[in-house]
């Protein structure tokens, strides 16, 4: 009897074990699985914001810029859809395609001319910001980018918006005295006249990275970032000297 007893409480003991412990690893599988970011919900996320501004604005040029965008994203969407349905490519594979593409922007990166530019008003409408025009050069070795108008959500807030794309540098500065968009009219040695919308002047010094009163007054320069920490490449086993 004491043996019949031992073996039926074995059996039972096992079972309760194994009822407890098969909900557990499901539990943590489902936990793992809702913790892993996906690009297509990123994708959805961004679409949902750009929707959302574009039904907030009341500005033509606006709409169409952030309808241009948002015809953008579901097209990449479209792309990642087919790309999943496709067989996975090999690392080499991989690399050749990512060289190609790099070769071609450098292209259109060599052929970007210099100097100062008009823009559409919604060209940075994604990003908050509605737009007079643009100045490209060189600034410290790097190629760098200024655009100046306003905020969307506030026309009377001039803003400037610098772009050094290779630092990572985006940075964002308001007129401490706003009277409307800021258009760029001249540059000279990296020191930046503005007219506003109201026609006064304005003054911006790229390497103080602050507005001042006067454009020849002397400022501090503000260091910029280092470059970004270079990472292992994965690639370079495929790249032919």
């Amino acid at each position: 009897m004491s043996n019949r007893r031992f073996f039926t409480l074995m059996i039972i003991g096992t079972i309760l074990l194994l009822l407890i412990l098969i909900p557990q690893e499901r539990q943590v599988d489902a936990g793992q699985m809702q913790d892993e970011p996906r690009a297509d919900g990123m994708t959805q996320s961004a679409l949902s914001q750009l929707k959302s501004v574009l039904s907030d604005s009341k500005s033509p040029d606006v709409q169409k810029n952030l309808e241009s965008k948002i015809q953008a994203l579901e097209f990449r969407q479209q792309v990642q859809a087919q790309a999943q349905q496709q067989p996975q490519k090999s690392l080499e594979e991989v690399c050749k395609s990512i060289a190609v593409q790099n070769m071609s922007t450098a292209k259109q990166m060599d052929a970007q001319p210099q100097g100062i530019f008009e823009l559409e008003e919604g060209f940075l409408a994604d990003r908050g910001y509605l737009t007079n025009n643009m100045w490209r050069g060189e600034y410290s070795g790097y190629e760098t980018e200024v655009y100046a108008g306003s905020l969307l959500s506030d026309p009377q807030q001039g803003v400037l918006v610098v772009n050094i794309p290779v630092l990572s540098f985006l940075k964002v500065f308001l007129d401490p005295n706003p009277m409307g968009a800021l258009a760029i009219t001249e540059v000279n040695g990296h020191q930046f006249q503005l007219t506003t919308a109201a026609g006064s002047l304005a003054y911006f010094s790229l390497p103080a990275q602050q507005f001042n009163k006067d454009m020849a007054k002397s400022m501090s320069v503000v260091d910029l970032p280092p470059l970004p920490t270079p990472v292992h490449d994965p690639c370079a086993e495929f790249i032919t000297p």
